[in-house]
């Protein structure tokens, strides 16, 4: 059997639909169920059907050998990230919001105002598009106080579509100014200006004027929990370069899958003090940024000190808030290892001891995956001795896998097929770890 994504998402609405649960897709869902525009899937479930719910996805999750790689809750959504190895890796982020629309614990548009509004599209209950841009709108603006061009279209499409209703709607919702901003700024660009605005009279109406940052703090509290299970994984690579970024081009879709708008690379360190962050879009598009990469200040001691304090400060202020509280991915092409293996090509023109002081204040990677030649796996002094350079470095880099338990090997020498191959079943592995508490739970 193939377990393919589509037969997976077609199985899941059949199934919830025979079970009569009362749920419906929020998001463009044309090309459902063969594939998942923008590559999420968000349900809104009836509170009372949610355990249904979750033993429909979980007894298909069993059935098809999908593994729960990344999980976290909140008080209003459920948000899985799924792995499944079948002719092709495939996967899928599926988020559950079993409440309606709720910002923290507080309801900022009301379910019911939508209900009427579901329609079936190829056996799936969905949420009219019309209708869709419209809470599209106020769902981005309330969580991030800015919202994407095709949102503030439809929202401005949608109010028009009714003036006299939706006037009423968001002044019984929000307030008068509420609707008088929104019908005095009916164009993109100006709508556009006044998001932060409509979010703070949104966040008002919601707490009732009490303090936001008092209510933020406590949310952000609940949540520390997380951190003894993050959701988020660091990912290395080390070893020969073209291979390596070959390599991490062909796993970027699957993940992009699993982790939609969350798989960040960068070239070597965090680049907190030089952003060098770089979502991996789907075309795999992949460039150094670094604008020391070749340059010669890279071999001085102020440039390597700049690097050091990237690596270590940089971890803390920028990965591990993400790593620890979300769902995502950082890829490292390169690490401060490199500075240990072959200092010249880490750009780390430090004494080794001051290079594994900063390694003890950084967690290591959740996994480190090598690409060298399998010859040099050979205990054979006569091959160490005499090996050209690029096998002096791969032996290094045998010896550093040997002696750290998250790092694995992939022989150079393998095709891309096959190095994708196992590159997928150890970050497969790794992740369904961390979570084989649920996997076991349903299995």
């Amino acid at each position: 059997m193939v377990n393919s994504k589509s037969e997976f998402i077609k199985d899941l609405f059949n199934n919830l639909n025979s079970n009569h649960v009362d749920y419906f897709v929020l998001g463009e869902y044309n090309s459902l169920p063969l594939k998942i525009e923008n590559s999420d899937l968000d349900i809104i479930v009836d509170p009372t059907d949610v355990e249904t719910f979750l033993k429909v996805l979980f007894n298909l999750i069993s059935q098809y050998n999908v593994k729960v790689v990344s999980n976290y809750t909140n008080s209003n959504a459920k948000f899985y990230r799924l792995l499944c190895e079948s002719d092709n890796y495939w996967g899928l982020q599926l988020d559950l919001f079993c409440k309606g629309f709720y910002f923290q614990s507080k309801e900022y548009f009301p379910v019911n105002q939508l209900k009427k509004n579901v329609l079936l599209f190829n056996n799936i209950k969905v949420l009219d598009l019309k209708k869709t841009y419209f809470v599209g709108f106020l769902k981005e603006i309330i969580h991030n106080g800015c919202s994407k061009k095709k949102y503030i279209n439809g929202f401005i499409t949608e109010v028009l579509s009714d003036e006299i209703k939706y006037r009423k709607l968001l002044t019984e919702l929000y307030s008068e100014e509420f609707t008088k901003i929104v019908f005095d700024n009916l164009s993109i660009n100006s709508l556009k200006k006044k998001t932060k605005e409509l979010r703070k009279i949104m966040l008002n109406k919601i707490y009732n004027g009490k303090s936001i940052f008092l209510k933020n703090t406590i949310e952000r509290i609940k949540n520390a929990k997380r951190v003894f299970t993050p959701p988020g994984y660091t990912i290395v690579f080390l070893g020969e370069q073209s291979s390596r970024k070959r390599l991490i081009t062909s796993i970027i879709p699957v993940l992009n899958e699993a982790f939609y708008n969350s798989v960040f690379y960068e070239n070597s360190r965090p680049n907190y003090i030089y952003s060098n962050k770089k979502k991996a879009n789907k075309n795999n598009d992949i460039k150094e940024l670094d604008s020391f990469s070749k340059s010669k200040k890279s071999f001085f001691f102020i440039s390597s000190l700049f690097r050091y304090f990237d690596y270590t400060f940089g971890y803390w202020i920028k990965i591990f808030p993400k790593k620890a509280f979300n769902s995502c991915v950082w890829i490292f092409d390169g690490y401060y290892y490199d500075g240990i293996i072959n200092p010249k090509k880490g750009r780390l023109a430090l004494p080794n001891w001051i290079v594994k002081i900063g390694a003890l204040l950084i967690p290591e990677p959740d996994l480190i995956i090598c690409l060298g030649q399998n010859t040099e796996f050979q205990n054979n002094q006569k091959t160490k001795s005499n090996a050209e350079d690029i096998y002096k470095q791969s032996y290094k880099l045998s010896k550093f896998c040997l002696q750290h338990k998250q790092a694995v090997w992939i022989s150079a020498e393998s095709s891309l097929e096959q190095s994708v191959d196992s590159a997928m079943k150890f970050i497969s592995e790794v992740m369904e770890k961390r979570f084989e508490v649920i996997n076991q739970n349903y299995n």
